[in-house]
């Protein structure tokens, strides 16, 4: 028997074996699958400082854009291009240091005062409580009780030997601790390190970034059709979209929401404003339930000093989340993401038992581009069927769940 290349065998021995290829290498994942782990990890590790370096470009590129649009209107010529984004660049970074140099100024004093602040409060109440006490063991009513019959059935011999016994065994536990102090100072010097060459690689990423953009899309139509190539573009330009909106406007946001607690906290004398402030903005940056997260410790942090004043905190906070999630949160990062609040709240879950905190920040936008790449695919093949892509359609009725057989299936629109 002869056999025959055509058009439909070959497509059945593409899929075979791509299923028989795909099986491999899964098998082989799971057999290898901790030296596959180590090798990504370690792999991660030596790229650290290219990460860091991207994450930092994208994260300083609407200011790049902005200063680069706006202030340096050179000229058109190619010879001056060079010199307007070197100028650009410059005044970026000089812009971020700033603030940078801004919030260590005066944020960072006001924390620090807080912080002191609060721990004087608690080392107050410590010491009351502890005066209390010994008010309680040296009184008669104290000593004629159970509770002072049993402290006085301890000897001063054995409470000095109890005393000796801890201070030997926290002698013994610094010096097991000693070798991990080693290796955690090591490992922040070796963290601060990568962020720093990942800072120099952002300026080189943000000065060539057309250059390596075009390289890319010239990569990507060598490769692939011209039909596919455009597809995989604008889908990259999507999810470019949908991140630097989402986690630019989210940081732009939070900043806005951080700064707004501090002044109304400090001009309505509540205390320990800067502190608040910080955690309220930081926490904000993480959706749905950064708002919760930030009012549990600062409406905890206020209840150790002032009770009353806990609770005006507590409607502060409450009221500034409103105002930010009816005005200015929208303004800012509009409607980018597209997903229910059903949606947000399990990509959020899910994504946080993941990746934690990171992953809760990232688990919006991420989860949209997945929810957008399955609506794309099923309204494609509903397409393909004749049948129709508004979700409208297929709502259940009282006949059970089928589509309305006298509705035209070519007047839906998408």
């Amino acid at each position: 028997m002869k056999f025959e290349f055509n058009k439909k065998n070959n497509t059945i021995a593409l899929y075979a074996c791509i299923v028989v290829t795909f099986g491999i290498v899964l098998v082989f994942g799971l057999l290898y699958f901790g030296s596959i782990a180590k090798f990504f990890n370690r792999l991660t590790t030596v790229l650290s400082p290219v990460i860091y370096g991207i994450i930092i470009a994208y994260l300083i590129n609407p200011v790049y854009k902005f200063i680069y649009r706006s202030f340096f209107r050179i000229g058109d010529r190619k010879k001056k291009e060079k010199l307007r984004r070197i100028l650009a660049l410059a005044f970026t970074y000089i812009f971020i240091f700033a603030v940078i140099f801004l919030f260590f100024l005066i944020i960072v004093p006001q924390l620090i005062a807080s912080y002191s602040s609060l721990v004087d409060l608690i080392r107050s109440y410590i010491n009351d409580a502890s005066s209390w006490v010994n008010e309680l063991m040296n009184s008669g009513e104290f000593s004629s009780n159970l509770l002072g019959k049993l402290f006085s059935n301890f000897s001063m011999k054995e409470i000095t030997e109890t005393v000796q016994k801890i201070i030997s065994n926290s002698y013994s536990a610094v010096t097991t601790l000693t070798p991990y102090i080693v290796s955690f100072v090591s490992s922040f010097v070796t963290v601060a390190m990568n962020w720093v060459v990942g800072l120099i690689i952002s300026v080189y990423l943000l000065f060539s970034k057309e250059t390596l953009c075009a390289q890319v899309s010239k990569t990507v139509n060598a490769v692939l059709k011209p039909e596919k190539a455009n597809s995989l573009i604008e889908f990259a330009r999507y999810v470019d979209n949908t991140f630097g909106k989402f986690l630019v406007g989210k940081i732009f946001d939070s900043l806005i929401i951080g700064i707004l607690t501090f002044v109304v906290m400090t001009l309505f004398r509540m205390p320990y404003s800067a502190l608040i402030a910080v955690i309220v903005g930081v926490t904000n940056i993480i959706p749905f339930f950064g708002p919760f997260i930030g009012a549990i410790p600062s409406v905890f942090i206020v209840l150790i000093a002032d009770p009353i004043m806990a609770i005006w905190v507590l409607v502060l906070i409450i009221v500034i989340q409103q105002l930010d999630g009816n005005i200015i949160g929208p303004k800012i990062i509009g409607n980018t993401i597209g997903l229910g609040s059903l949606w947000i709240v399990v990509s959020i879950i899910v994504f946080g038992n993941l990746y934690g905190v990171v992953g809760m920040i990232i688990a919006v936008p991420l989860f949209s581009i997945l929810y957008k790449l399955l609506k794309d695919w099923v309204e494609k093949r509903l397409k393909q069927k004749g049948m129709p892509t508004e979700t409208v359609a297929y709502i259940p009725s009282s006949n059970g769940w089928h589509l309305d057989a006298e509705q035209p299936k070519n007047e839906h629109k998408k």
